[in-house]
């Protein structure tokens, strides 16, 4: 992924210790559930807030969750390898104007002036990954609070 945001939740061991007479697949499936509707929450908002061309970088952003005895942990980031330049904008570079081409066109640009305009200004960002994040970070304290709360009453 090009550019993205990770959720970890470390200390499962210690949970599982404190859970005792639950099994440790039983933790691991809860907390692997959890991270995984934290990471749709953060990946839906990402998705309505990122600025919209042809729909390949919205398409593009997904989430991975990936537990082990230790932790859990939710990664959520497009697979467009524009996404980080989107999200954070670009130093003043001379851009291939191949990659320019359809977008410039569509709008009536020429693609070679606007790769100039780029090696001059850069590229202004248009945050949607990290502000999705803040967006829903309280939500996902939430969630794994629920989580811990209902592995504490089994």
């Amino acid at each position: 992924m090009a550019e993205i945001i990770e959720i970890k939740i470390e200390g499962l061991d210690k949970l599982n210790k404190k859970l005792g007479g639950l099994s440790n697949v039983m933790v691991r499936e809860q907390m692997r559930r959890t991270m995984y509707i934290s990471t749709e929450k953060v990946k839906n908002e990402a998705r309505k807030r990122v600025p919209v061309d042809t729909g390949n970088l919205r398409r593009s952003i997904r989430d991975i969750v990936q537990v082990s005895d230790k932790e859990v942990s939710g990664i959520v980031g497009p697979t467009e390898p524009y996404g980080a330049p989107v999200e954070y904008g670009a130093k003043p570079h001379f851009p291939p104007v191949g990659a320019l081409k359809r977008w410039a066109e569509k709008r009536g640009i020429n693609p070679y002036a606007l790769a100039v305009s780029i090696s001059r200004k850069g590229v202004k960002p248009h945050p949607f990954l990290i502000p999705a994040f803040q967006e829903k970070a309280k939500e996902i304290v939430e969630e794994f609070k629920k989580a811990i709360d209902y592995l504490l009453n089994q």
